[in-house]
């Protein structure tokens, strides 16, 4: 949202130079407009009589005592304060807090009772962090295994035989916690117990080993490299042009979609097995039934073993259908999903139509019974628009939903489910990746810019959050844009984000996203990059592509991590990681 801050310095100073004299300052009101808890969802029931907003279905895990919130107040109006703590203001069973919040608009002010009803927790409370002190006085941080059946803490203490309680983080943080065996705080070696944490009626329980903790994550130091970009001379001869822009991976295949002309669909598979001893041999896809659209086929991605290629609707709402086609295996021939852009009436009667560009890239994320939802970014002027499909049994596509973004995601929008119901979204002319929930209510904004080592990560696009070996990691590709002079190339990107993750990836993320707000100089490095261009050559020689399409995947196969990027006019490559030492 940085990027708005020029903008909208510029139209105020605009405005300000508008007209021969200044307008007299009136004194303003101090109402809230609306409101809601800042990263979640709940939106606020104002009462500008009573002065009074109640907040129902409140996350039972919400930081009560940390209270943010957005809203829309007054002109000229905001809160007093960033952060309310309502802790103190607690019923009886915790599931009710009372608090004051208080608008200020110059000398005018007013205060509003905020009343919050909380859910019933919906997941068991978490131990995040835990520091022991050895009989030396040496404290000692903890590993949680989160990951672990059943849950654990390390204390990494092998060569002690008694620990001493120091401190403990716990999620939510008003949650209570308890040791079985601990006499005067202190754990022995022979007879550790376990940790109880305990919050609104639930409880998770903590097996306790001083063992030492094993090394989460990846070796990020020396992956085994399979690379089919312009980096070798074996690149991969589809994307040595601009027509192929959609591809991805799943640990068995690679996909691969290619617009090479108009009306010839050129979409087929390379198997990931093959691709690991550097051999390449196609899997060409059935072409039966497809036609149709600016491009018969323009992008696609694979879940579940299905593949999913879409084509590419210039003019979608005036007579060019968006179509999906659908592949229930390699050897399948495609069913196929087309749409018109109809999404219902209207009170008066009227259809509503999308009139939209959609299919530079198509997001699946569905379960592994196949349902979920299938998303479409809009470009250039409907950038701000992103369309889902609800879809069911895999193959059944239905219910086409508008929704209206806060800001616009420009050119090759990815949405790409982290959990439940909570996504990643991007594009490549946005400096920010979302984390939104179904309906594009975003709940993390994750800023990125140049770092110290003049990398490029706020061109990075088809986010995903991967698990491998007790470690997470939030990986994007970047791709070749049309100001490659600039110094913008292909890439792919991995940052470490374990810490948090013992709560849940929105913690995990929004801790990324406070590290990178904060740092204003770029002096951040992510835990891993690697080039699809040779970037060490004069910037004027550099290759200019005006396509500005990456994809980026991973998987784990045969105990190993294996991570894929690509990026039109660059190539891919699949990156061989083992487990961290």
């Amino acid at each position: 949202m940085k990027k708005n801050l020029f903008f909208l310095s510029m139209a105020v100073l605009s405005m300000l130079m508008v007209g021969c004299s200044e307008p007299e300052q009136q004194v303003g009101e101090a109402l809230i407009k609306n409101i809601s808890i800042k990263n979640t969802t709940c939106q606020g029931k104002v009462d500008n009589t009573a002065f009074t907003v109640v907040f129902d279905e409140v996350p039972a895990e919400t930081p009560v005592e940390a209270l943010q919130f957005d809203g829309k107040y007054s002109l000229g109006a905001s809160l007093e304060k960033k952060e309310y703590d309502f802790s103190k203001g607690s019923s009886e069973d915790g599931k009710q807090y009372i608090g004051t919040i208080k608008v200020v608009n110059g000398t005018v002010s007013q205060e509003y009772q905020v009343t919050l009803n909380l859910t019933d927790p919906t997941s068991d409370p978490k131990l995040v962090k835990l520091v022991m002190q050895k009989a030396d006085g040496t404290n000692v941080d903890a590993r949680v295994l989160a990951d672990a059946e059943p849950l654990a803490v390390a204390l990494n203490m092998e060569d002690a035989d008694e620990a001493t309680f120091v401190s403990v983080e716990l999620y939510p943080a008003r949650a209570s916690y308890s040791f079985t065996e601990a006499i005067d705080g202190k754990i022995t070696k022979d007879n550790p117990g376990q940790l109880v944490v305990e919050f609104m009626g639930r409880k998770s329980f903590y097996n306790i080993t001083f063992a030492a903790a094993p090394a989460p994550g990846a070796d990020l130091t020396s992956p085994i490299i399979h690379d089919f970009s312009v980096t070798t001379e074996n690149t991969y001869v589809d994307f040595t042009t601009e027509n192929t822009r959609g591809s991805d991976f799943d640990g068995e295949y690679v996909l691969i979609v290619s617009r090479a002309d108009a009306e010839t669909p050129t979409h087929h598979l390379l198997k990931v097995s093959d691709l690991l001893n550097d051999n390449i041999n196609k899997i060409e896809l059935s072409k039966e039934g497809i036609e149709g659209g600016t491009h018969v086929v323009s992008s696609g991605c694979l879940s579940h073993g299905h593949i999913y290629v879409c084509n590419l609707s210039t003019n979608l709402g005036n007579g060019e259908d968006l179509k999906v086609y659908h592949y229930a295996s390699p050897d399948a021939a495609p069913e196929v999903w087309s749409w018109d852009g109809n999404l219902g009436i209207d009170e008066f009667g009227d259809t509503i139509k999308a009139v939209v560009r959609l299919g530079d890239n198509i997001s699946v994320n569905l379960d592994e019974s196949g349902n979920g939802y299938a998303f479409f970014c809009g470009q250039e002027g409907s950038a701000e628009r992103i369309y889902r499909i609800d879809v069911a049994n895999f193959n059944e596509f239905s219910n086409p939903t508008e929704i209206t973004l806060e800001e616009a995601f420009p050119y090759y929008g990815y949405v790409n489910q982290v959990d439940n119901d909570r996504y990643l979204l991007t594009s490549h002319y946005m400096a920010s990746t979302w984390l939104i929930d179904k309906d594009g209510n975003p709940l993390v904004d994750i800023y990125f810019q140049s770092t110290a080592a003049g990398l490029k990560p706020q061109t990075g696009v088809d986010p995903h959050v991967v698990k491998y070996n007790g470690g997470y990691y939030l990986i994007f590709a970047s791709p070749y844009n049309n100001t490659k002079r600039l110094g913008v190339g292909p890439a792919l990107y991995m940052i470490d984000i374990t810490e948090g993750t013992q709560v849940d990836i929105q913690t995990a993320l929004q801790k990324l996203s406070d590290i990178l707000w904060e740092d204003e100089e770029g002096i951040w490095e992510p835990d891993f990059h690697y080039s699809l261009d040779v970037l060490n050559i004069e910037a004027e020689s550099r290759k200019t592509v005006a396509a500005c399409a990456a994809q980026c995947n991973a998987a784990v196969v045969n105990g190993k991590l294996l991570v894929y990027a690509a990026a039109v006019g660059a190539g891919f490559t699949i990156l061989e990681f083992s487990p961290a030492k």
